[in-house]
Parts: C-alpha cells; sequence; structure tokens
C-alpha cells in the first residue's frame, strides 16, 4: 500500500489501496498534476510597441484581481470611491486614461528603444533597467508624473489606452477569447 504523500499540504492523503479501483502501479497521478500545473505556470510577457516603431514595453502578464480592482477604483471621480458609489460605479463613470497607466506602470518589466543596426536596446540607468516611473524617465521628459510621461512617449492618449488593453488581454482579463490564445487550453 502507498500514500504518495510529501507533507507539503499539512494534509492527509488515501492510501491507493483504499481508493476504488485504483491500482498501485508505481505512477503517481499527483505528481502528473503537479509537473502538468508546473509546465503551465510559465507565463509569458507581451510587447507592446510604441506607435511609430522605435520604442517598445516588454510588460508581464502576471496581473492580480486585487491589483486590478484596485487600479478601477482609483480611476473613479473622488467622490465615487467610497461605498456604494463604487459599487455602482459603471465604466464609463471611470477614467480609462488613469487605470491605462496603472496597468503599464504596474506591468513593464523594460522599457527598449530601436537603436542603430535595428538593435532593440533596453533604456537603463547604472546598468539597472528604467521603470516608467523613474525619475530618470521623468526627469528626460521634463514630466511631473508617469501620465505625463506617459502621453509624451506614446503621442496620444487613446494609444496609451490601447497599449493597456494589449496587457490586459493577454494577461487574460480582456478580449473575446478571455485573453487566451485559441491554440491553449482551458
Amino acid at each position: 500500500m502507498t500514500t504518495d504523500f510529501d507533507g507539503s499540504s499539512g494534509g492527509t492523503q488515501a492510501p491507493s489501496a483504499l481508493i476504488p479501483g485504483a491500482k498501485d502501479t508505481g505512477f503517481s497521478t499527483l505528481s502528473l498534476l503537479k509537473q502538468t500545473v508546473a509546465d503551465r505556470i510559465e507565463i509569458e510577457p507581451v510587447t507592446v510597441t510604441v506607435p511609430g516603431g522605435r520604442i517598445r514595453l516588454t510588460c508581464h502578464t502576471d496581473i492580480p484581481e486585487k491589483d486590478l480592482r484596485r487600479w478601477q477604483k482609483a480611476s473613479l471621480p473622488r467622490e465615487m470611491r467610497r461605498g456604494r458609489e463604487a459599487q455602482n460605479a459603471t465604466p464609463l463613470d471611470s477614467s480609462q486614461l488613469v487605470l491605462a497607466v496603472a496597468v503599464l506602470v504596474y506591468s513593464t518589466i523594460t522599457i527598449e528603444v530601436l537603436g542603430k543596426g535595428d538593435e532593440w536596446m533596453v533604456v537603463e540607468h547604472d546598468g539597472v533597467p528604467l521603470s516608467l516611473d523613474h525619475d530618470a524617465v521623468l526627469s528626460a521628459f521634463n514630466a511631473l508624473d508617469t501620465t505625463s510621461a506617459l502621453v509624451t512617449i506614446f503621442g496620444r492618449e487613446s494609444d496609451i489606452i490601447q497599449a493597456s488593453q494589449e496587457v490586459l488581454a493577454a494577461s487574460g482579463w480582456t478580449g473575446e477569447n478571455g485573453g487566451r490564445d485559441e491554440g491553449d487550453p482551458q
């Protein structure tokens, strides 16, 4: 009789001999499940190209629901952020730009610029890749905040919103198919 229990969950597992129809084959279906989940968890970043094609952002696509809800609430007018007003708010009540900026600032891993010889180079300062809200980026564009810097980088507010929608779609939060590629397993 085998148990295939590693103690990591803190619970107990029924021995295979006690499970109706289970056979002791030496093969652990629990191990197979763990490996399948581990293989699937590899999350690919998404690359968003700024209009003009010479700047791009590489963004991670692991956006927790808690953060998304907080950004959505922050995108509401001040008087609607508390109590029932926030619960009854619609997307038309919120600022899409505020939400878009939060998504891009949170998710951007690297800012890249197309250099000579068509080679993408990571924008860095003292060897460290810069984030969109880094003081050096804000200073470079004489911006007081990240929204102003992003408007300067992208050119139009609607392009910022489009870029954030690409990140959210790749994260599974929007899109007709839930942000999944057609070949992805559900």
